[in-house]
């Protein structure tokens, strides 16, 4: 999430995020800021500014929203995690054409239900939706090894790594790819 969060941001100059009252989207700081559920933030003050809530459903809230023009992106769980909610109507879609009309990105949290887990491939497909930018996480390894994904489009990667300059500005010990072959041995070559 916070490789999404630092992507959307990048990608449009803006510094609102916007998410839905009741997801659950991680335990960082990012991740924490965009959180709709109060008593994972309880205690930990400040985090990101510019974030607030909608309420699952109500798209007069999120127009209110993104007609300020400064949400970077809007951020989903195709299918809350915490409670198992989605939306029985056509919400999502007019959801993602109100961002497309604001200049708002679109990141679909698929951590939880990522590659499969909903009977699609995504769960965002169960709505039809082209997301900008795509988290996807446990299901990458069945659970036994950590690691993630952030899957974003082309011009949003392009505006994040803009330079050569740029080219470690999001990263991790653990995220470079390495060869696993030694220097000099055969496979190397």
């Amino acid at each position: 999430m916070e490789g999404a969060i630092k992507f959307a941001r990048a990608a449009t100059g803006r510094t609102g995020l916007l998410s839905l009252h009741g997801s659950f989207h991680g335990l960082t700081n990012g991740a924490l800021s965009v959180m709709g559920d109060e008593h994972f933030r309880e205690g930990f003050g400040p985090l990101l500014e510019h974030c607030a809530r909608v309420k699952l459903g109500n798209l007069a809230a999120l127009e209110e929203h993104l007609a300020r023009r400064n949400v970077a992106a809007l951020v989903i769980e195709p299918v809350q995690g915490k409670g198992v909610h989605f939306p029985a109507d056509d919400f999502y879609r007019e959801a993602q054409r109100l961002c497309r009309e604001h200049g708002t990105l679109l990141i679909c949290d698929e951590v939880q239900t990522g590659l499969g887990r909903t009977g699609r491939w995504w769960g965002f497909e169960h709505w039809g939706l082209e997301p900008d930018i795509i988290t996807v996480a446990k299901s990458l390894s069945g659970g036994y090894v950590p690691c993630a994904a952030v899957v974003a489009r082309r011009a949003i990667y392009q505006k994040t790594f803009s330079r050569l300059d740029r080219c470690v500005v999001h990263s991790s010990t653990f995220g470079a790819t390495i060869s696993p072959w030694p220097a000099g041995s055969r496979r190397s070559r």
